[in-house]
């Protein structure tokens, strides 16, 4: 999208510089008549008093700026070479933008012709080139003549008068028309990308460069005249080219809001955020206080609101380069021609600079290149912002993965610490009686939580370091007999102190899945185990079978107990999270066993599936049954008789 746009700008530029060939006549000098400020030309009787009136020369029409609402009177003289051929040759003013302009061609004190043109002369009226004054020279025979101009405007704009051919200004008109619409479509491009940005970021940045191009979009058309050269037969004497001032004043509030939005100096410069803040809301009552000034005041006014602008912008450029904030450069490249441009015209206006350079094509190409620029650093930005939420969605996960572990770790943990708590108590307890305590098997107990606590930090280390770098379980060869005796193990205290029998339907001799071992063991079969204990009645019953379904195995732990709530199993089959509940004997849980039971064994390939029924569902078949479905594996592949023995 945005190589369109630098086709466009690069072409209106190189039209915009293609000279116009050399002319014969020439302009030999240009003076500025001093009229009273009632004088008006309403026939060739008054030509003599025209030329009476005291006259100075200056550089050019557009040295000394017309009086805005007045009507300035200017002298052209001209000369020819013996070689010349005027009959073709024509003198172009640049009306466009201007209300009224009278040219009166006079030789040796003759009129040889009188055109005008302007936004006061009706359409009909109008001529060939309703851009341009042009007078034709085809009627001068001696080497010199005269042309009066009479300017009368509501805005500053260049006449630029130029002695060219017919093929010439056949030319420039095009050319002129294909700059500007090759800059009309330029805006239009970036206003377009600008627009999308909005709509996919949402972000009030897009959202104010959008104005600051639709501003200056109105801007460049109220500047060449275009609105009212088209329009100016329906809207009587209103003139979009009066509202010129205000679109200038509307734009600098456009542009303030912008750069803040853009950068966002709340954060790194509040002062900074504060006073550009403060600089839109006045610059907003200003405006709307010119709505009641006439036109000459409300340009100075602007003029002065402008440099103040300019001066802002620039602060806010530095402080950005300072910080070395995103897109600073590229925002700094985009509005330094558009503050030059600002600046100089300004300062033309107060007559402080020549206005050798005031040509319409400069301030329409400092707001190309601000646009281009500033819509590359809009670009930048949500590119940068999008690598940036990419990071911090990556240290997201780090912090969701380190959670996750202490979570696994504080859950799996609690079963072998149990274990051992309760070993010690009861060894604690037997030497207070006076008992004899069995050494050997409280060691071997001891040795079997205290290596099942290793294994869990191990294991759950191994496996989030895996599932944050976007890896796979390490899956092999696992007995599942042997994987469900040791957790059997694991659990034995509990079953004890509750007096619950483990029942095993069907058993294989040999039965073979590939999953993590440790992960097997600990976290899914022990913690179903532990949760039918929790669930079940003191000297009930938890039924296990184990059998072979094509290419899986699958293990059924079935629990007599008070069953799971239907809100609870909705919600575990919407989120995969349950709400943690006591125990038949006020037993404390963290509620995450279930969602560890189900993503490792999602992680292994395999399939959870959670059934239950509570009491007043079933008065005779209730309780929970958690099914687990892995992948079945040649036993010939394990890598010892039993690899997952404690």
């Amino acid at each position: 999208m945005i190589r369109p746009c630098c086709f466009i700008l690069g072409f209106a530029l190189v039209l915009a510089m293609v000279p116009a060939a050399a002319d014969s006549p020439r302009i030999a000098r240009t003076l500025l008549i001093e009229t009273p400020a009632d004088f008006a030309l309403r026939g060739e009787a008054a030509l003599p008093r025209l030329k009476s009136f005291a006259a100075h020369p200056v550089a050019s029409v557009d040295d000394p700026s017309p009086g805005v609402g007045k009507t300035t009177w200017y002298k052209l003289e001209l000369e020819q070479t013996t070689h010349a051929h005027p009959e073709g040759d024509v003198l172009r003013i640049i009306a466009a933008a201007h209300n009224h302009v009278e040219g009166l061609l006079i030789e040796n004190g003759r009129l040889i012709s009188r055109t005008a043109a302007g936004f006061t002369i009706p359409a009909a009226e109008r001529q060939h080139h309703a851009t341009h004054l042009v007078i034709p020279l085809e009627g001068w025979r001696s080497a010199r003549s005269e042309v009066y101009l009479s300017v009368t405007t509501g805005q500053l704009v260049p006449l630029l008068p130029a002695i060219l051919s017919e093929r010439d200004l056949r030319v420039e008109s095009d050319t002129a028309l294909v700059v500007s619409f090759s800059y009309f479509g330029g805006v239009v491009v970036l206003l377009l990308i600008q627009g999308a940005m909005y709509l996919h970021f949402r972000d009030r940045a897009a959202r104010d460069y959008m104005l600051v191009s639709l501003g200056f979009l109105v801007l460049l058309l109220t500047q060449n005249g275009f609105f009212d050269l088209i329009w100016a037969s329906h809207l009587g004497s209103f003139y979009l080219g009066d509202w010129r001032h205000h679109m200038r004043l509307v734009n600098c509030i456009f542009g303030l809001m912008a750069f803040g939005s853009f950068f966002e100096f709340c954060t790194v410069a509040p002062r900074l955020h504060r006073f550009l803040r403060g600089s839109t809301i006045g610059l907003t009552v200003l405006l709307a206080t010119t709505f009641t000034l006439p036109i000459n005041v409300v340009q100075k006014i602007v003029s002065i609101a402008q440099l103040y602008s300019v001066a802002a912008v620039l602060t806010a450029c530095v402080t950005a380069l300072r910080h070395r904030l995103i897109g600073s450069v590229l925002m700094s490249v985009g509005w330094s021609g558009i503050l030059l441009v600002t600046t100089y015209l300004n300062l033309v206006r107060f007559g402080i600079a020549s206005g050798s350079l005031d040509t319409p094509n400069l301030p329409v190409a400092a707001v190309m290149w601000e646009l281009f620029f500033n819509t590359l650093g809009l670009t930048y930005k949500f590119k940068r912002l999008g690598e940036i939420r990419h990071q911090k969605e990556l240290r997201d996960l780090e912090v969701a993965g380190l959670e996750r572990m202490v979570r696994v770790l504080c859950h799996d943990l609690s079963t072998p610490l149990a274990t051992i708590g309760m070993t010690t108590d009861l060894l604690q307890l037997n030497r207070e009686a006076g008992r004899p305590v069995d050494l050997d098997a409280t060691t071997n107990r001891l040795h079997v939580a205290v290596k099942s606590i290793k294994e869990i930090v191990d294991s759950t280390r191994h496996v989030e370091a895996l599932k944050l770098n976007g890896g796979n379980l390490p899956l092999e060869p696992v007995d599942f007999c042997a994987a469900f005796d040791d957790a059997e193990r694991m659990v034995h205290d509990k079953l004890g102190r509750k007096r619950i029998t483990v029942r095993k339907t069907e058993w294989p001799e040999d039965a073979v899945v590939l999953a993590e071992p440790r992960m097997l063991r600990l976290t899914i079969i022990a913690n179903a185990l532990s949760n039918a204990v929790k669930f079940s009645s003191s000297g009930g019953f938890i039924d296990v079978s184990l059998r072979r379904e094509g290419d899986t195995m699958v293990l059924r732990i079935r629990d007599h107990g008070v069953g799971i709530p239907r809100e609870m199993r909705e919600a575990f089959e919407r989120s995969g999270r349950i709400r943690s509940r006591p125990g038949t004997q006020s037993e404390e849980g963290t509620g995450f066993g279930l969602m560890l039971m189900r993503d490792f064994t999602k992680a292994m390939h395999g399939e959870f599936r959670l059934e239950s029924r509570t009491a007043e569902e079933s008065a005779t078949d209730h309780g929970t049954t958690v099914v687990i479905r892995l992948s079945a594996a040649n036993a010939a592949e394990l890598r010892g008789p039993c690899a997952v023995t404690a």
